[in-house]
């Protein structure tokens, strides 16, 4: 909920809702997003089961997503880049991405894309992604 003091914490129960991206085996929610307070980004949760994938997905603005724990691929065109616990995955503008688990492997990732106007227009002009592994600090 919205907060006078500047802090929201958001909870399962009561402000999150269905994000409808899965195709098959798993769920996704909205958690932070323009309905709570939110003005610059929207935070989700996808969670997919062995087998499980999203809708193909583009924003206009970029999206970093935060593989929370487990395995699979992000598909970007025609390439396929593995992830793993610990990885980001930074999308730019325009990219048109999806996810998937392993076949015997859960992913859980949190993150989504801004909202809003985007000051960088170079990056609007230059779709792709950027996978990092934050425990190495490398790509």
């Amino acid at each position: 909920m919205p907060s006078t003091t500047g802090v929201s914490v958001l909870r399962l129960d009561r402000d999150f809702v269905d994000w409808p991206v899965i195709t098959e085996r798993g769920t996704a929610h909205a958690v932070s997003r323009p309905g709570v307070g939110a003005r610059h980004r929207m935070v989700n949760t996808i969670d997919l089961l062995p087998g499980g994938r999203t809708v193909l997905l583009r924003h206009d603005d970029e999206a970093l997503y935060y593989v929370a724990s487990g395995s699979g691929q992000v598909h970007a065109g025609s390439e396929r880049h593995a992830v793993s616990e610990g990885s980001a995955v930074l999308v730019a503008p325009g990219c048109e991405y999806t996810w998937e688990a392993g076949p015997e492997n859960p992913i859980s990732m949190v993150g989504g894309p801004c909202i809003g106007p985007s000051d960088d227009d170079e990056q609007k002009r230059a779709p792709g992604l950027r996978i990092f592994d934050v425990r190495s600090g490398g790509i």
